[in-house]
Parts: C-alpha cells; sequence; structure tokens
C-alpha cells in the first residue's frame, strides 16, 4: 500500500532502508507511563489532551499497515524523543 503525500517520501526511505538490508525502526510514542502528562516544554503541554488516553497497544500507538513489513523493529517510547540522561 503506498500512502501518497508526505507519505510518499516516507515510501521512498522504506524501500531504501530495506533494499539495502536496514533494519527499520518505528518508535511509537505510547503516552506517559502513568497517564498523565509529563515535562514542562510547551510541545508536552500541546500535546497532553491530544495523548492523554495513548496506552500500550492502543489504536494511535500502533504502526499503521502502510508502513508495517517483516523485520520491522517497533519500540515503544513514553516521554520524550531522547535518550534518558544517565547519572555522572
Amino acid at each position: 500500500m503506498r500512502l501518497g503525500g508526505i507519505g510518499s517520501a516516507i515510501d521512498v526511505l522504506l524501500d531504501a532502508a530495506r533494499t539495502s538490508s536496514a533494519t527499520v525502526v518505528h518508535a511509537m510514542l505510547e503516552g506517559p507511563l502513568d497517564g498523565k502528562p509529563s515535562g514542562t516544554a510547551r510541545v508536552w503541554r500541546s500535546m497532553g489532551p491530544a495523548t492523554r488516553d495513548w496506552t500500550p497497544g492502543s489504536e494511535p500507538t500502533r504502526v499503521i499497515s502502510a508502513l508495517h513489513a517483516p523485520g520491522v523493529l517497533v519500540i515503544p517510547r513514553h516521554h520524550g524523543w531522547s535518550r534518558p540522561r544517565t547519572p555522572n
């Protein structure tokens, strides 16, 4: 299934990754672990209402079928898009 629009660029990227035998990874945001908004950044405050009901495996947190393929690695995420810092 082809996506069209911005999905066309995603299709090209996924096709190139798969053709070169790269592992495709989807890091899916599954909302905050405790169901409460976390962080003080504007992006988290604005996303809070939209992601309030997101839980692991819920519809908005699943990889859409057009992007899924054998060998795809799906990693759940709960806060932010960067690795947590480790204490010094």
